[in-house]
């Protein structure tokens, strides 16, 4: 209890200092939670306090925080031209060029990652001789265990989670403009050479689409090149050409209509279903079709349309300008709002809710909204922001700058997985996502200052209004650990810290499990990860190769608690030796 006065006796110093230097102390804070920590359990019961790759320069947050990180960055071999993202934000492809000092050749590099910055794989892969081109695009199923990635020149490849070429194609000869996959890894579909091909997971192709015969108007003569979008269940596919056409195909390929607006297109998107197409044109446009075709409403810019994205029922349309602005519609074509950048906007990305809206500008900004506009946070990065990609659920944003780094962030632009002193600020971004938004600050601070003695992770808590009681259960991390209640008056608040010994109980049978599993040959598990927080188990497993056990079990999980996975580099043991996991992340 001594402790606890101290702390108290800290924190009302800490008032007065926070009511003269404000600011000054919100930047000190920022420094201590990048500094310690991890809530990471190893497989051998260690934690880990490695943070990442690398933490990234501070960014700026209108609301609700001062200050954003980034979760992870990862530094490439040259700009980051495209990066895509799993549904649920697990896993997180890029693609990137480097030149070769010998041949004077951009070549390619495909990289996946999970979402707590792990590098599953990242290659150069060589198609008959040659190394693929620096590639243009990457894109990812929903569940991860498909990514297609298309060159410069039209080299197209698809490979499985564990990094394995499946298959590659080309490359064509002519510019590789987009690839996009459909959420179930069924149907891959490129628009690179002038034709707008589909494949299927195998390699096959379906059929194929050529738009090199010019439109209608002078206007399109001579271009061929094609951006492409398809449906999430693969039924519909869409096309913009550099022919001044909008293309729409049914998934055997026949056109089902074909629209020419008069100049050439830059970029398209299409609704989960296929019901709406939204198109960005070199006239300074941006147009909105049916899918039978008709053009419901178009707006006039003040530059080059560069990027477009849909919402999943396409009630939200974005749209990125070279006139510097960010722009949000709704299905009628009515301006909801316009947001002024720095520099051309070059992508732009929705969640399928339409609550959360990423764009990446040429001024080296990455920007993230909510649906009614307001800029939720900020941050600069060291080059253009080309491509951007928000997570189906909203809850995670990857972005890629010509800086040659990889971002990563959570939608609130602080970090998911907590740090031992990450509790002050993390957990106050909690609060205010429950119906207990008033938790005050002297009682995040408070658990601040207890977490630096005694690191602990926050893994629920209740709030009484009425009796202005807070109890906070908590799961320790170090030898310093407290088994006793700690209750403290703080302010008006009566706040009781006790030991989540449910979850602590849980958390060792499921590590002593998983620990026997390692020695299972016929799992081929390297190692694993437990995380806690939020009242859940998450585990994540590294294996050495994909069998039938180890699939049961990602399919069934463990006591209850869901498990996923990835590969590892490192070749298994022989059968001479045993292993024991560890946390590596």
């Amino acid at each position: 209890m001594k402790i606890i006065h101290e702390i108290l006796k800290h924190q009302k110093n800490r008032v007065i200092i926070l009511a003269i230097l404000g600011f000054t102390i919100f930047v000190f804070v920022l420094v201590m939670t990048v500094m310690v920590g991890s809530d990471r359990y190893g497989g051998s019961g260690d934690v880990s306090n490695q943070l990442f790759h690398t933490l990234g320069t501070t960014g700026i947050a209108e609301s609700p925080e001062t200050y954003i990180t980034a979760i992870w960055t990862y530094k490439t071999a040259g700009p980051v031209q495209s990066v895509s993202v799993s549904s649920i934000g697990q896993y997180i492809a890029a693609g990137s060029g480097s030149m070769n000092v010998t041949t004077g050749y951009m070549e390619g590099e495909i990289s996946l990652f999970t979402n707590n910055g792990t590098l599953l794989w990242n290659q150069k892969p060589k198609p008959g001789t040659t190394p693929v081109s620096a590639v243009k695009s990457v894109a990812v199923n929903a569940d991860g265990r498909s990514i297609a990635a298309l060159g410069l020149y039209g080299d197209l490849m698809y490979f499985d989670r564990m990094g394995t070429p499946l298959w590659m194609k080309g490359p064509m000869g002519s510019i590789g403009e987009n690839v996009v996959i459909s959420s179930n890894g069924r149907y891959i579909v490129s628009g690179s050479g002038g034709v707008v091909s589909c494949f299927n997971r195998t390699g096959v192709l379906q059929w194929g689409y050529d738009t090199r015969h010019p439109g209608n108007s002078s206007a399109s003569q001579g271009y061929a090149n094609n951006h492409v979008a398809l449906s999430s269940d693969g039924q519909h596919i869409a096309a913009a050409s550099e022919n001044g056409q909008v293309y729409y195909f049914d998934p055997d390929g026949y056109l089902l209509w074909s629209k020419d607006t008069g100049n050439p297109l830059e970029n398209i998107a299409i609704n989960s279903y296929g019901r709406y197409i939204a198109v960005a044109s070199r006239d300074h446009n941006v147009y909105y079709f049916d899918d039978s075709g008709n053009r419901l409403w178009n707006y006039t810019t003040g530059g080059i349309v560069r990027a477009v994205a849909m919402n999943d029922d396409g009630q939200y349309v974005a749209v990125g300008s070279e006139d510097s602005a960010i722009y949000l519609f709704n299905r009628n074509g009515t301006l909801l709002w316009k947001y002024s950048t720095g520099a051309p906007v070059e992508s732009v990305s929705m969640s399928h809710n339409g609550n959360t809206l990423a764009a990446g500008s040429d001024d080296h900004i990455i920007y993230c909204f909510n649906q009614t506009g307001s800029l939720l946070w900020k941050y600069p990065t060291g080059g253009e922001v080309k491509t951007i990609a928000v997570s189906a659920d909203e809850n995670f944003i990857a972005a890629g700058s010509y800086d040659g780094s990889v971002y990563f962030f959570n939608r609130l632009g602080t970090r998911r997985v907590l740090k031992t002193t990450e509790i002050h600020s993390e957990l106050k971004n909690e609060m205010k996502n429950t119906k207990y938004p008033g938790l005050p600050e002297p009682v995040n601070a408070a658990l601040y200052q207890l977490n630096k003695e005694k690191p602990f992770v926050v893994n629920r808590w209740e709030v009484d209004e009425k009796q202005k009681h807070i109890i906070i259960y908590v799961v320790w991390m170090s030898a310093r650990r407290f088994d006793e209640p700690q209750n403290t008056k703080i302010e008006d608040w009566n706040v009781t810290i006790v030991p989540d010994t449910g979850m602590m109980s849980e958390l060792k049978t499921v590590r002593a499990e998983m620990m026997q599993l390692e020695q299972d040959p016929d799992m081929q598990l390297a190692s694993h990860t437990l995380s806690v927080g939020n009242g859940r188990i998450e585990i994540f497993v590294y294996l050495y190769n994909y069998t039938p056990a180890n699939r049961e079990l990602l399919k069934n999980g463990l006591r209850g608690w869901k498990i996923d996975g990835g590969p590892v580099a490192t070749p298994p043991p022989s059968p001479a030796t045993t292993t024991q996991g560890g946390a590596t992340f």
